[in-house]
């Protein structure tokens, strides 16, 4: 089971000190304890990544080796990732799609900005 100690020291560095986060604590009954972890989880990215590919690249390598899953499952299921880069909805969903975390989304309508393919005239 990777931790946060274990990810690649120059490419991610664990953060634990962010004032919303708290300790996670998970009653016996629902798995393993993982006692001194926080929700959420947060990684601040390195400055060797300088864009959103750098960034995405090395997510999607996490993600290939089961460390986004272990470390989701370390800290309640949520992880803040700092400094990506990401500015755009495009950019932020290339970033979610690295992570490889089941079926990627399509977005079928976006409300309300929404128009039908045909329009009414009253006069």
């Amino acid at each position: 089971m990777p931790s946060a100690s274990q990810l690649p020291a120059t490419l991610f560095t664990p953060v634990n000190d962010l004032p919303f986060q708290r300790p996670l604590s998970v009653p016996p009954y629902v798995g393993t304890p993982h006692e001194g972890n926080t929700f959420p989880g947060a990684l601040q990215v390195s400055g060797e990544l300088k864009t959103v590919e750098d960034v995405a690249g090395a997510l999607e390598e996490l993600a290939e080796k089961g460390e986004i899953d272990e470390l989701l499952k370390q800290h309640g299921g949520a992880l803040l990732i700092r400094g990506t880069h990401g500015s755009t909805p495009e950019e932020f969903s290339r970033l979610v799609h690295a992570l490889k975390l089941g079926k990627p989304h399509a977005e079928v309508r976006r409300f309300p900005f929404f128009r039908p393919p045909f329009s009414f005239s009253f006069r």
